[in-house]
């Protein structure tokens, strides 16, 4: 990740980074297995979990 680009306001405050498009998808590869909405799906399948962790 050697094209790491930081976006800064006005007054030089970093706001944003750019990293190239391959590096993008390496990093979404590594995040699926994390995913929120899957994981959320996952908790309302399961009557007794739900109750659980609410």
């Amino acid at each position: 990740m050697a094209d790491i680009q930081y976006v800064t306001d006005e007054s030089g405050t970093p706001v944003a980074v750019q990293i190239p498009i391959q590096d993008w998808e390496l990093i979404k590869a590594e995040l699926r297995p994390y995913d929120a909405d899957s994981e959320t799906a996952a908790i309302l399948e399961g009557k007794e979990f739900y109750v659980s962790v609410m």
